[in-house]
């Protein structure tokens, strides 16, 4: 094999990511469609025969019936098609990266598009490895004629030149040469031949850049174009399923109105549902490939890996979407007696399950310091123990956890678990690392070499927990300054989004803040411990409102009086009563575009609250 350029490798490299990405984002949504099949595809038997019976006694026509029986054979024709789809993405996925990925579980690519405009790919048409793989082309060839120099190596020229009669009385300039060549004819020959060879490469390599770059302008336009189509497309998808939602659970709500046709009603809205489902996650692999071809032009650097608003609406969605076609969530198998119209007679149709429609949004984070001890000792009862509207988990391991997982491959395993298992219920795990000292030079290194050394594990991002009031008084004054070069080291070792907890009386200082953003922080977990919710939305709505660029959580704590002060802490309200108090708060927060949700302090303390139920 011949050695290759460095820009021989980086078009390879570039090429790699462009098909990892197509090949991830296919995995990830196949995955999704497949649950939604299988779902669907789980009372098939006990439908049928509801619908026979129906049939029977005259609730129903028979192509009803047939109608609603043709779907089951659709969505079992889909989830083939699915399934190849995934494995074959998985395939792909296992050749690009040389690994058999054992238990893989995709989560939401985060591909941030938004900085690339137009002119902006454009402008990079240069940094292109294909465009400057024809230009080192060209480049090579004009080195190589120059070096032939010219067709003669040595001789003299001499002009003479006067006015002439032309043509027909016409007058003009008559100009004469004479040269000499010394040198032989065999070498003259032999010069003029590879001169001649080296300009027609030059002008055919010359060709084939004008051609690559018009090539790359066309591209650019029309990827371009298809990328805004995409964003529209997705929208219009969106706006579909919304629709189809509401119509489903508004046939739910109809039984009591109109018994008779509610269970077909049902099935028949829960059908389009899926069907609009469907389109919405197709049309969303579209817009991951899309992004995959602009990037593909313009190159895959660290800040386009990064979660954006919209990617979060996605992801919520998403969410919605598994919820309700997920068993798990569906109400109690139930007795419904359908009246004939007919007769008087009655029907019992008994084991037919009504997905709920539970909407409830996810926006609960939670600091959680023992998670692993807490995981192993519970087991799967760690999950079911979580509130259904928690969204992330800020993940603690002490100096101990943290050398056993790096060293040891067991309790790697078990962290990789969590993740997975984790995601496999839509709540993402961020790295939660706090110690004051790390603001400081001399300690700012262990912190970036623990990053790395966990960067191995699926972390959706990494949370500090580095606050000025934990620092001894003598070292406070250096805060800012020092923990802007924190954020810094940290956002230049990892392609992960990075949150920080602050103190709001900290945070209210603007500049501040924009430093830190500009140093590449994306999140500011606000602790503003009280339980006047009033004083939250006060003190939250100002700061969230001058800092538009960056995220904020608001965090508030639920740690024993003994810690805290009783107007500071939710541990005497009770767990239920908490749940509702912080699910208002949410509400009040949830049209801010820059909002994230609700972080509790912590998940060890609120499993110790009282239930008042």
């Amino acid at each position: 094999m011949k050695n290759q350029s460095a820009t021989e490798i980086n078009l390879k490299r570039w090429q790699a990511s462009k098909s990892l990405i197509y090949a991830y984002s296919e995995y990830y949504i196949r995955l999704i469609q497949l649950d939604l099949a299988n779902e669907f595809l789980k009372d098939k038997q006990s439908t049928k025969d509801i619908l026979l019976e129906r049939q029977k006694v005259g609730l129903i026509l028979e192509s009803d019936r047939l109608e609603l029986n043709t779907e089951f054979v659709v969505v079992k024709r889909n989830k083939s098609v699915y399934f190849k789809q995934a494995q074959d993405a998985l395939g792909a996925l296992k050749l690009i990266t040389s690994n058999n990925l054992y238990n893989f579980q995709p989560v939401y690519p985060n591909l941030n598009t938004d900085f690339i405009t137009y002119q902006f790919i454009l402008d990079s048409m240069y940094k292109n490895p294909q465009i400057q793989l024809y230009a080192e082309k060209l480049e090579g060839y004009k080195k190589v004629l120059r070096e032939t120099n010219s067709i003669f190596s040595s001789g003299n020229l001499s002009v003479s030149s006067g006015v002439q009669s032309g043509f027909q009385g016409s007058a003009g300039w008559n100009i004469m040469a004479s040269l000499t060549v010394s040198m032989p004819f065999c070498d003259k020959k032999w010069q003029d031949v590879s001169y001649s060879k080296n300009l027609l490469r030059v002008q055919k390599a010359q060709l084939e850049l004008d051609y690559q770059e018009k090539a790359y302008k066309d591209t650019a336009n029309s990827s371009y174009l298809w990328l805004q189509s995409r964003y529209e497309n997705l929208k219009t998808a969106r706006d579909r399923f919304d629709a189809a939602l509401a119509g489903y659970n508004t046939a739910k709500l109809r039984s009591s109105i109109d018994p008779g046709d509610y269970f077909y009603n049902v099935m028949k809205s829960k059908y389009y549902l899926y069907q609009t489902a469907n389109d919405y996650l197709e049309a969303l692999l579209d817009l991951f490939k899309a992004k995959a071809d602009i990037l593909g032009l313009v190159g895959f650097s660290n800040n386009i890996y990064k979660c954006s608003d919209f990617d979060r609406s996605n992801e919520n969605l998403i969410s919605k979407i598994i919820d309700v076609f997920d068993s798990t969530n569906t109400a109690d198998k139930t007795s419904i007696s359908f009246a004939s119209s007919k007769n008087e007679n009655k029907i019992s149709a008994t084991s037919t399950k009504v997905i709920n429609g539970n909407t409830d949004n996810e926006y609960l984070n939670w600091y959680v310091w023992n998670g692993l001890e807490l995981y192993k000792t519970l087991g799967k009862n760690f999950w079911l123990q979580l509130p259904k509207s928690t969204k992330r988990i800020f993940l603690s391991l002490n100096n101990t956890e943290i050398k056993q997982v790096i060293s040891n491959q067991s309790d790697a395993n078990i962290l990789n678990k969590f993740i997975q298992e984790a995601n496999k219920r839509h709540i993402n795990v961020e790295l939660l690392l706090g110690d004051p000292d790390w603001v400081l030079d001399k300690y700012r290194s262990k912190l970036i070499y623990i990053i790395n050394k966990l960067s191995k594990f699926n972390f959706s991002g990494i949370q500090l927990d580095i606050e000025k009031n934990q620092l001894p008084e003598k070292d406070r004054n250096s805060w800012n300054k020092g923990i802007i070069k924190t954020i810094a080291e940290v956002h230049a070792s990892t392609t992960l989004p990075i949150g920080l907890s602050m103190n709001y009386k900290d945070a209210e200082d603007h500049k501040l803040l924009e430093s830190l953003n500009k140093a590449g922080l994306n999140e500011v977990i606000l602790m503003i411990y009280t339980i006047n919710t009033d004083k939250i939305v006060e003190i939250g709505d100002k700061i969230m409102e001058e800092n538009p660029n960056l995220h904020f959580s608001v965090a508030i704590s639920c740690e024993p009086t003994s810690v805290l002060p009783e107007d500071e802490t939710f541990a005497t309200i009770g767990i239920n009563n908490s749940l509702l108090r912080w699910g208002d708060l949410y509400k009040t927060f949830e049209e801010k575009s820059n909002f994230s949700g609700i972080t509790i302090q912590s998940l060890e303390d609120f499993w110790r609250l009282k239930n008042e139920n």
